[in-house]
């Protein structure tokens, strides 16, 4: 009959469908354990004391520890709004992410002082760029004399973006009364940068 190889196509057609969603469709579910991240063919789980690091990606939502870094594709945040700036479903992710891992793994605070040590965020490069060049013009004016020597913002703010999303090291922002007044990024035993207004 002529409707054997239409009806075949159909089923055949509803069957990898029905695969793809249930068997092979790329989630991202928050558990009490950790994160565990499904993409086709891999499941990979993360536990809240592993994670260094969770930003949006190009690929996926980064999620990393210091040994491995995992990519989880049902969440994307294209170049282009990378590169505008856009905020986007993948930063709202990684922020509600975030803030469960601050619930886990909460900051270091002292009432007395009003002083806090959080993780820093993937989208704090600004912040940490303008806190490093608080805190460096004006104790290296001497040997950098700001109009020898321009402070290289651009090049500093990039810098932190690459260690914000850098599984190996963790990145953590010094903050009295709510106000950020320090950072400090360290990993495999060495402290990369320090500072304090």
């Amino acid at each position: 009959s002529p409707w054997t190889p239409a009806l075949l196509i159909v089923l055949t057609v509803l069957a990898l469908a029905y695969a793809w969603r249930f068997g092979l469709h790329p989630r991202l579910v928050a558990t009490d354990a950790g994160i565990e991240v499904v993409n086709p063919f891999r499941r990979t789980m993360v536990d809240w004391d592993d994670i260094t690091v969770i930003a949006p990606g190009e690929n996926g939502l980064i999620v990393a520890t210091e040994d491995a870094a995992t990519e989880a594709w049902c969440v994307q945040k294209s170049d282009r709004a990378a590169k505008r700036g856009e905020v986007t479903r993948a930063d709202r992710i990684a922020h509600e992410l975030l803030d469960i891992l601050e619930v886990v793994d909460p900051p270091l605070e002292d009432e007395q002082t009003g002083l806090r040590i959080r993780r820093a965020r993937f989208d704090e490069s600004r912040l940490l760029a303008t806190l490093e060049r608080g805190a460096s013009e004006l104790a290296l004016a001497h040997i950098f004399p700001p109009e020898e020597y321009p402070y290289p913002q651009a090049e500093v703010q990039r810098r932190w973006r690459r260690r914000l999303r850098d599984g190996g090291t963790r990145v953590h922002v010094l903050e009295r009364r709510d106000e950020p007044v320090g950072y400090v990024a360290f990993g495999d035993g060495v402290i990369h940068h320090l500072g304090v207004l």
